[in-house]
């Protein structure tokens, strides 16, 4: 990976069992007690299979078995390594799971399996800027749902990728709410939309999904890898 690039792995959770243990094995003590506290199954198995296939990878990046792996985490929880050689960002939804990684510069990824929400407008209105509840709404009925999911995953990629979480309210920033032009896209800060030096990256990872990368950078080279496994991931490390 080049340290002007960002990679984003796209992929679907499934797993054979053989590979399931050996990402399960792989797992720090926390991790495997995090996913026994998880209730059903499927959520159980999504956790493994996302947390394996992250260290799979960090530890193809870095040269380490992923065992190796020591993940951290910042006072809202971002997941990171010590060292900061390399830099990452996860989400997943349904049986869909983005991965971004970077060796320069902080990063957040966000994904969302785009279905209807009967409350819709008023987390809009509770939960965007003004200029973006305004754009949401001027959205036709028929593109009004994957608006919502392409604003609020724009907004969750950016939160993510500074650290903050919730802790930076959400309607303090502005995105394009609908815009899905290849270009960057770029975030606004403040009641005078001031421009900021992060970008915005709209990605369509699936039939039925929309996903968002935010970095500090106002352009840069994205290097896109997809897989059905996490043995088809794993056989491209």
């Amino acid at each position: 990976m080049k340290a002007d690039e960002i990679h984003v792995w796209n992929g679907r959770i499934v797993s054979g069992e053989e590979c399931f243990l050996g990402l399960y094995k792989s797992l720090s003590q926390d991790e495997t007690e995090k996913a026994a506290r998880l209730h059903f199954d499927k959520h159980k198995r999504s956790y493994v299979i996302c947390r394996g296939l992250l260290r799979s990878i960090l530890a193809g990046y870095l040269g380490l078995r992923p065992a190796e792996i020591l993940i951290q985490y910042g006072t809202q929880g971002k997941p990171f390594l010590q060292n900061r050689a390399v830099r990452f960002s996860l989400s997943h939804s349904e049986d869909r799971v983005l991965f971004a990684f970077s060796r320069s510069c902080e990063l957040g990824i966000d994904l969302e399996y785009v279905r209807e929400l009967p409350d819709a407008e008023q987390l809009a209105r509770r939960f965007f800027a003004p200029s973006e509840y305004i754009e949401f709404c001027g959205t036709t009925p028929a593109i009004r749902t994957r608006a919502f999911f392409c604003c609020w995953t724009r907004k969750e990629a950016y939160i993510k990728a500074t650290g903050l979480g919730l802790s930076l309210p959400l309607d303090s920033f502005q995105v394009p709410a609908v815009a899905e032009q290849p270009a960057q896209l770029r975030i606004t800060t403040g009641p005078d939309a001031q421009l900021s030096g992060w970008s915005l990256r709209h990605l369509d990872p699936a039939p039925g999904y929309v996903g968002a990368l935010a970095a500090p950078l106002e352009s840069f080279a994205l290097v896109q890898r997809s897989f059905e496994t996490a043995e088809e991931c794993i056989d491209r490390l």
